[in-house]
Formats: C-alpha cells, structure tokens, sequence
C-alpha cells in the first residue's frame, strides 16, 4: 500500500511525479487552501442537508462546466439515475430551496423549467484560482454560500476550545 506524501512547495519548485512527468508551482495562492479545506466541509454539509437529493448533486458536480456552470436537462440526469423525472425535479425543487444550486442569471424569470445551474462554488469549481477568487469577490457578503465557508471556521474554533 502506497502512502500519501506531503510537500511544502514554494512558488518555482518542481517535482518529478512520474518519469516524464514533472509538476511546477507556477503561483501559491491563499485561497487555494481555503477553496480545498472548505470542499470537505461544504460537501459533508451538502449531503446532510439535501440528503435524498445527493445523487442527483452528485450528477450536477460531475458534470460542471467553467466557473461551476452546469447546463443539463432533468431527463438527462433521471436517465442516467435511472430514476423518474419528477424525482428528479423533486431534487432540483430541494437542492433550489436549500441554496446549494441557484438558476444561472441567463436563465432570468421564465416560467419554464430551468437547465442552466449554478452550483456552490465551494461544492465544486471548474477554473482557475484567480477566477474563484475573482467569483467569491463578486457575491454580496450575506450570500447563503457564504456559510459554506463561515460554518468551517466556527465549527474548528468550538473544537479547538
């Protein structure tokens, strides 16, 4: 059995991880450390909370795209969950009312089903560091994802003490 190593890495290094293949640090940033910290917290937060709608999350996740932007059809996910859809559109009202997905701004107020999500960014995040930071920057301080993150570090002072 092969056990995990870890490396303190400071911007320049590299590290060959197998023959052929060597990995750069090309910029360390703060809030790679947060995002990764925060991922455990917020998905076993997710889970708890939507519970019965976890596969359905859990298809979402796989399948988001830049800037945790997931456009698929409840048909699709039922499909491949091979579940109703309107178990599935029970998941989507559930994981919408929970705050976990949000309908993309594209999506406006059209009374017609919605395709384009946004999901947690501390569930799941398909970019670069630079544009998280840059997305997390543009939500209001009161946004409920917000406590995705708030919630970790209450929780690690109350253990702490």
């Amino acid at each position: 059995m092969q056990q995990a190593t870890h490396l303190r890495l400071s911007n320049g290094d590299s590290i060959e991880h197998a023959p052929g293949e060597r990995l750069y640090v090309r910029q360390k940033n703060i809030y790679l450390g947060d995002y990764k910290l925060m991922f455990s917290y917020a998905m076993a937060k997710a889970t708890k909370l939507a519970y019965e709608a976890t596969p359905t999350l859990n298809v979402l996740i796989a399948n988001v795209e830049s800037e945790n932007l997931v456009r698929m059809r409840s048909t699709r996910i039922a499909q491949f969950l091979d579940v109703s859809e309107q178990t599935v559109e029970r998941h989507l009202k559930k994981l919408r009312t929970l705050q976990i997905i949000i309908p993309d701004v594209a999506e406006g107020d059209k009374p017609r089903a919605v395709f384009n999500w946004r999901i947690c960014p501390y569930l799941s995040w398909k970019g670069s560091v630079e544009s998280l930071n840059t997305y997390l920057k543009t939500l209001p301080p009161d946004h409920h994802w917000r406590t995705y993150s708030q919630d970790k570090a209450t929780a690690v002072q109350e253990h702490s003490a």
